[in-house]
């Protein structure tokens, strides 16, 4: 595994430490953090609306457009993969 390399390139908050990737670009640790976070808030949602929609009756499953065995498919899905929404 290889080690994080830190740049800094002039002042002393974060968006002054930078990483090189591997393709050889440097990205902000600041950037890199925020990126992290809004794929923890996704993952987070898709769990989330997939417990919602298993609590949901039937009628308003068709109101939605969805049956009872398309929200139980969505439901075994794992967070991190894509789903019907």
């Amino acid at each position: 595994m290889k080690s994080l390399t830190l740049f800094k390139f002039g002042g002393s908050s974060v968006e002054h430490y930078h990483v090189k990737t591997k393709r050889g670009a440097y990205r902000s640790l600041k950037e890199m953090v925020l990126s992290g976070y809004s794929i923890f808030s996704l993952w987070l949602f898709r769990h989330q609306a997939r417990k919602e929609l298993l609590k949901r009756p039937d009628h308003l499953l068709k109101d939605m457009g969805l049956t009872r065995e398309e929200v139980e498919q969505e439901a075994k899905k794992l967070f991190w993969q894509k789903g019907i929404y």
